[in-house]
């Protein structure tokens, strides 16, 4: 069952990356917590989300109607939709199995929820469910003594057919017969200790010296090479979807009120900058970046800036003070 879920739960964030990445879902990634709590409800009342109920119910801890569920979901407040929310604005990458649920249903995924993609998946596969089995074909004898044998063995996963080129089929009733899968358990645990360190090795070899990247250069990122030395900046593993997007917007007095809650800034330093998208800043990682508000936009935006005021790209510093 736990191998069902994690093909289902990635499937499911596949889906939301190749649609993030052709760029039908800005509306979601500017939707507030109290908008994706209005859009549960609304398809909740449509009956948009009939075969999501159960799903739903187990998430807000409720009865599985209708009724009692909208009921929940407006007790739970839209707090309740904070963690679905940080994912889809990359504030977080590891979703848990509810958060990859309530995904599910805000992209449409199809066929969801977990149950149905069971359903259909195994019926494609023939009914089989996708496990790893623990154990292939070990055999153990335990002991002899004197004129008495005393023998235990224990046969998984074939009683009757051997590995292409093994021994012939081991007799129970003739323990002598049995000594040689002793040598291949031991090759079967060497080559699975093979094969794990081979794709560790790969994993880290791909995320540590990813073979496209890009660097941010103040003002939006660009592609560059993996092992160029000369950038400013730290470069980072390919992003289509900021390398095409992702801005700084460099002149604020060009926005709008229509802008509001539709880009996002950073405030370090009592210093504020605006970029075209979520996530976080480009050079101060562990800031993230929020939407702007009315109240950002009145003090930052719809004001006359400082005629002496000079921005930088990347960060804004503040000019040092002449020595007296």
């Amino acid at each position: 069952m736990m191998f069902e879920i994690d093909l289902y739960n990635e499937e499911v964030l596949s889906a939301f990356h190749e649609k993030k990445g052709q760029g039908t879902l800005i509306h979601l990634q500017r939707a507030t917590r109290a908008d994706l709590m209005k859009e549960c409800l609304m398809r909740l009342e449509n009956g948009e989300l009939k075969n999501d109920i159960p799903v739903l119910a187990k998430i807000f801890n409720c009865e599985g109607n209708v009724e009692s569920l909208k009921t929940a979901i407006k007790k739970a407040t839209a707090d309740k939709f904070r963690p679905i929310q940080d994912f889809i604005r990359e504030k977080t990458n590891k979703p848990t199995d509810n958060i990859i649920a309530l995904l599910a249903i805000f992209i449409d995924y199809k066929p969801r929820p977990f149950e149905r993609w069971r359903e259909i998946h195994r019926t494609k596969s023939g009914g089989e469910e996708v496990a790893i089995p623990e154990e292939i074909g070990i055999v153990e004898v335990i002991e002899e003594n004197g004129d008495s044998q005393e023998s235990k063995t224990k046969i998984e996963h074939f009683e009757e057919t051997n590995f292409p080129g093994s021994a012939p089929n081991i007799s129970i009733n003739n323990p002598q017969n049995v000594s040689w899968p002793k040598k291949k358990k031991g090759k079967l645990l060497l080559g699975g200790i093979s094969v794990v360190t081979i794709v560790l090795l790969i994993t880290w070899y791909i995320v540590a010296f990813p073979e496209e990247c890009m660097c941010w250069n103040g003002e939006n990122y660009i592609q560059v090479d993996c092992q160029d030395k000369t950038q400013p900046y730290p470069i980072i593993g390919l992003n289509n979807d900021k390398l095409e997007h992702f801005r700084k917007i460099t002149k604020p007095d060009t926005l709008g009120i229509k802008d509001i809650g539709n880009i996002w800034y950073s405030k370090i330093d009592n210093e504020v900058e605006f970029f075209t998208g979520p996530g976080r800043h480009p050079v101060m990682q562990h800031k993230s970046l929020k939407a702007v508000t009315k109240h950002i936009w009145d003090t930052y935006v719809n004001k006359k800036p400082d005629s002496n005021q000079q921005i930088q790209f990347g960060i804004i510093h503040r000019p040092k003070e002449k020595s007296r």
